[in-house]
């Protein structure tokens, strides 16, 4: 492919799917939702056979931990709830074009030219398909042509793992992001 091609090729704009963002959090929101109830459940039949025993306060005493462990799993279903919403309404969360990748994620921007990502894998999780970004080593937020917004150390943690765009809740496919890669680059970043 020439510079000419790529120059006309148009950016690849990835936004949210909100519906598959909803599917893929039901499972972890029905299991907590279930777990609470089941805790629930237990912490009063606790308290009610410790209240018969003892008195008032052991019941309430021997309940505690399930009381504890029903607050922290509230707390879990509340955050998974809001990071659904937040997802189902992220909008664009990648932008590929001749210069590099531009991600919107959870943690702030950014934006990463293509001699910054060594390679691009493709791994599967289930029935979903995830394309793994690889940056040079050595790459820091000050290095050229990085931009971003993402605290140092999240930053560190994306250079060591990869940049990672799941099937889940996007509304392309994962290999029109492999190709507009490839082509975006020439064909030097291919997954494998």
């Amino acid at each position: 492919m020439t510079d000419a091609n790529i120059a006309t090729f148009p950016p690849l704009v990835v936004g949210t799917d909100p519906e598959a963002v909803r599917k893929a959090f039901r499972l972890p929101l029905a299991f907590v939702a279930g777990f609470i109830v089941v805790i629930a459940f237990v912490a009063v039949l606790v308290t009610a056979m410790m209240a018969s025993l003892s008195g008032f306060g052991s019941g309430v005493l021997a309940a505690l931990p399930f009381l504890i462990t029903l607050s922290y799993m509230v707390y879990l279903a509340v955050r998974t709830a809001q990071t659904a919403g937040e997802r189902a309404s992220a909008g664009t969360v990648l932008t590929i074009d001749a210069a590099g990748l531009n991600a919107t994620i959870p943690q702030g921007v950014l934006v990463l030219p293509w001699q910054a990502i060594e390679s691009v894998a493709l791994q599967k999780r289930g029935r979903h398909r995830i394309a793994i970004f690889r940056t040079v080593h050595g790459v820091t937020p000050d290095s050229p042509g990085i931009q971003t917004t993402i605290k140092p150390g999240i930053f560190r943690l994306l250079a060591k793992k990869g940049f990672r765009i799941g099937s889940a809740g996007i509304d392309v496919p994962v290999q029109t992001v492999l190709d507009a890669t490839a082509a975006f680059t020439g064909g030097r970043l291919v997954a494998r």
